[in-house]
């Protein structure tokens, strides 16, 4: 492994040492860069990159970014279909209201705690561990956010993992023409909300300083909903000089959630607000702590050390029985059944260093951007731990140790390497290549009976990945372009996939990361300053998607059944994407007595299906079982509504804005069989399509104050996203009626 960083190095070096310097590409790059983003970039919050931004090369890579301080909508309880609105295709679960954990997806993907996407802070991991746990428990508070930068299935060759692509979430640093400025801003709304953010940044010398505080709690749409959040945020920049600068940031979150828990379909028809569960609780306490180092050694090379550790933990109690299954007083004890606790803690070490390096070739400016990363993280699970008989949120073991006790690392080195050829005045390839080694382990104890443990066989397992792609772009009219990327990607195996769920569980012994490819077509761009647009299709093929498979002992029905953990299929994802928005009013007239009027819309088509899966079920009884083999070639992917469109009306007049919005969502299988009616405990069944209709706005008066608010699910619509067959608690999960927010806010 030394060897190869070795020799990775030398190339760029002698790369670097036989390239033409141009000191002049740098700045015309980024001079070139700056207006690409400025005509790409609307004044509704939603635009793209053509070039090259923060060291990454986007070059025909299908991306967007949205700027959170133009964009009317919910972002005290980081409303997600208000906020990605204007990003095709995103998918949303909606069962949280207190905004904690953002589970997006696009192009038929999970989109449980958007673990398909690589998740970053300010470019840096933000999850568990990429590489065997990339669920993200943990997600800034939107008012604290800046912008959003996404990356579709190409940003595999710059971040690894994950066949959705990047997710960054990036904050504010603080400004640099005040000493202090100080913002804050407090809501209230529907159910007991109340939200305080608070702010203060500046620039003191060679000093750069931004920190927040935020907390809310509220009651929650549905009974026994009730969450308490605290989030914070340092961050401290120092310029050595013009060259070399150095950075530190820490995040704190806590947050406590009652969960209400499923319902069966009867019960949500009769009233979806109302929960069985009172008794179950979930917490997390999350700890990030990075150090960035940028060197600009020359004006055509700089150099950025990114290191951050993620130190954390997720604990839940409660009574996890199916909603069949009522949580009532035991008649002999006279009091509640005991709950299960279950807990995870986590750490986490990532350090990746970028370069990126700019050169002429027959006087055409051509850039590269290279890298190393390496990272370690270790997961304790601690799972089917005895709990007490109360109701409040309390961890104490009513036990010696918890049954299950589990202990995942994961090991990961990575290279990776893209180069920008600009060939003649407008025409751009950027191939690419990342190399991939990963090293996951698991061993513990899977249970105890009968006073004996039970172990779990101890894993081992190592891939060598190579992933390549190419990205094509073709520059028209200035400030439109064609582009094309086809990458390959990858989804490694997760701790959960090598995890038993029972101690007769088998999982195989060659089980293999998911891959697969990512390929991207469109056309995009501005048109006069009042057009901006996106028009493309997409392919995704994800191979080796891991299942369970009903086998026998000793291959004979006669004898006990247990799952077999394995690679079973393929799937795929053909689908378009769309966005347009229109300024109605600068056609015809660049007076704005009377204020703008724009229009948006947002759609995506996805064909989502299996190609080839194989599972297997059984009937009868021993010894007349019945294993029967089905193939889910044709059937639809689970969470992946074929029709996805948003529409959006945004008027502004001087310091007012107001928007409208429009969601429509297909119906999608919760199942990869594709029931069509749900069972008795509500864990799969299809469900029905929705349209919600959203209205927000925002006041600035006075130079320094204003006022926020809006109204989700203006006509009450009852529906649902998902179903769980777990967390956070087995059955139907309504998503919230009308709710609304108003807050008030200074900034000075």
């Amino acid at each position: 492994m030394i060897r190869i960083i070795n020799v990775f190095f030398l190339s760029f070096f002698i790369l670097s040492l036989n390239a033409k310097d141009s000191t002049q590409f740098l700045d015309s790059t980024f001079q070139l860069q700056e207006v690409n983003i400025k005509a790409n970039q609307n004044s509704n919050g939603i635009g793209f990159f053509g070039y090259v931004k923060d060291q990454i090369i986007l070059t025909g890579k299908k991306n967007e970014l949205i700027n959170l301080n133009q964009t009317d909508g919910n972002k005290i309880t980081n409303q997600s279909r208000q906020v990605f609105a204007k990003i095709p295709g995103i998918f949303v679960w909606e069962n949280e209201s207190s905004g904690t954990q953002i589970n997006i997806s696009t192009r038929g993907l999970s989109p449980n705690r958007s673990w398909e996407f690589n998740v970053r802070q300010n470019g840096y991991d933000i999850t568990p561990d990429p590489f065997g746990y990339p669920e993200a428990y943990y997600n800034p508070p939107l008012e604290a956010v800046s912008k959003i930068q996404v990356i579709r299935g190409a940003a595999a060759l710059q971040f690894g993992t994950q066949f959705g692509g990047l997710l960054n979430y990036i904050l504010p640093k603080g400004s640099d023409k005040k000493k202090i400025s100080f913002e804050t801003s407090n809501s209230t709304g529907t159910n007991g909300l109340v939200s305080t953010f608070n702010s203060i940044g500046g620039t003191i010398g060679k000093f750069n300083y931004f920190t927040y505080y935020n907390f809310k709690r509220g009651n929650g749409w549905r009974d026994n909903n009730d969450f308490s959040v605290h989030n914070a945020f340092v961050q401290v920049q120092y310029a050595f000089n013009p060259k070399v600068s150095i950075s530190g940031e820490y995040t704190f979150s806590r947050y406590i959630n009652q969960q209400p828990g499923g319902l069966t379909d009867s019960m949500f028809r009769e009233n979806p607000r109302q929960s069985l569960r009172s008794r179950n609780w979930f917490n997390v306490n999350w700890h990030i702590a990075s150090l960035q180092l940028e060197y600009k050694p020359k004006s055509n090379l700089s150099i950025t050390w990114k290191n951050n550790m993620v130190v954390g933990e997720r604990n839940s109690i409660g009574f996890n029985k199916s909603i069949t299954t009522k949580d009532s007083i035991n008649a002999s004890t006279l009091e509640f059944n005991a709950r299960q606790i279950d807990r995870d803690s986590y750490k986490t070490f990532n350090s990746e260093a970028r370069f990126f390096y700019t050169y002429k070739i027959l006087q055409k400016e051509q850039a590269l951007s290279a890298g190393v990363r390496a990272s370690y993280a270790s997961t304790l699970r601690r799972q089917i731990g005895k709990g007490d008989f109360g109701t409040d949120f309390n961890l104490s073991l009513q036990q010696d140790s918890f049954p299950r006790s589990l202990n995942f690392t994961s090991t990961n080195i990575a290279l990776f390497a893209e180069n920008m050829f600009h060939f003649g005045k407008y025409f751009f390839i950027t191939p690419g290549i990342r190399y991939e080694f990963v090293r996951n382990t698991a061993n513990g104890r899977i249970d105890i009976q009968r006073g004996t443990p039970v172990l779990m066989p101890e894993g081992n397992k190592q891939y060598h990945i190579f992933l390549a792609g190419i990205g094509l772009q073709y520059d028209l009219f200035s400030t439109t372009n064609f582009y094309a990327n086809i990458t390959q990607a990858y989804r490694p195996v997760l701790y959960s996939d090598l995890t038993p769920s029972s101690t007769t569980d088998v999982i195989e012994d060659n089980l293999k990361s998911s891959s697969g490819v990512n390929i991207d077509f469109g056309y995009r761009g501005t048109y006069k300053d009042f057009l901006t647009f996106d028009f493309s299709g997409y392919y995704l093929l994800y191979k080796n998607r891991i299942g369970n498979v009903i086998r026998y002992v000793e291959d004979n029905p006669a004898n006990a059944s247990y799952i077999f953990k394995s690679n079973l299929g393929d799937s795929r994802s053909v689908g378009l994407e769309a966005f347009a928005e229109i300024d109605l009013v600068k056609p015809f007239t660049s007076k704005r007595k009377f204020g703008t009027v724009s229009i948006f819309t947002s759609l995506a088509i996805t064909d989502a299906r299996y190609n080839d899966f194989t599972i297997y079920k059984s009937s009868g009884s021993s010894p007349n079982v019945q294993i029967s083999e089905i193939n889910l070639k044709g059937k639809k992917v689970e969470y992946a509504p074929l029709n996805n469109h948003r529409f959006g009306l945004t008027y502004k007049i001087k310091e007012f804005s107001t928007t409208f919005q429009v969601s429509v969502t297909g119906s999608v299988y919760t199942d990869a069989e594709n029931t069509e009616t749900s069972n008795a405990a509500a864990t799969v069944g299809k469900l029905n399509g929705y349209t919600l209709l959203d209205w927000s706005f925002s006041y600035y008066f006075l130079n320094h104050f204003n006022v926020k608010g809006g109204i989700n699910n203006l006509t009450n619509k009852h529906y649902a996203t998902r179903r769980s067959g777990g967390y956070p608690g087995p059955g139907l999960l309504p998503g919230d009626g009308l709710t609304w927010f108003v807050s008030f806010g200074i900034k000075i």
